[in-house]
Order: structure tokens, then sequence, then C-alpha cells
């Protein structure tokens, strides 16, 4: 799955995912490098969120989609 596609289109997305998938598509280098913490507190969402969104992105958490993330952007 592109994830880049996928949060651009934001199928199924709650409020707050679709919110929180804005952010990463606008700071895509700084998501990169920013802890769960930090992007919970710049999309006045939480870590739970942003948990849920990883799931429904097909991955295990956090650190997976950031890992696949970076690859399909180096692509």
């Amino acid at each position: 799955m592109n994830l880049n596609t996928a949060l651009k289109e934001k199928d199924g997305f709650s409020e707050n995912e679709a919110r929180i998938a804005d952010y990463i598509l606008s700071h895509k280098d700084a998501v990169l490098q920013m802890p769960i913490q930090k992007l919970a507190r710049e999309t006045y969402t939480s870590t739970s969120a942003i948990m849920r969104l990883c799931a429904k992105l097909q991955t295990s958490g956090y650190r997976q989609f950031k890992i696949l993330y970076a690859q399909q952007l180096a692509e």
C-alpha cells in the first residue's frame, strides 16, 4: 500500500485522523524525526488517534509507519 496515496485519499478517516494525515503530508521530513507525542501536540490530537491512523494504514504502529513512509518517500 502506498502510504502517501492513502493519506491523501483519507478513505474512512475520522476528523482527527484526517487532521493528522494533512499534517503529515505538509511536514513530511519533520514527521520522520518526530516522536509520537510531538505529532499529537502539533495536530491537537492524541497518541491513540495516531495509533488508530497507523492501524488503518496497515502498519503495526507509529515506528513502523515512519520507516515505511521514509522508504516510500525515498523511492
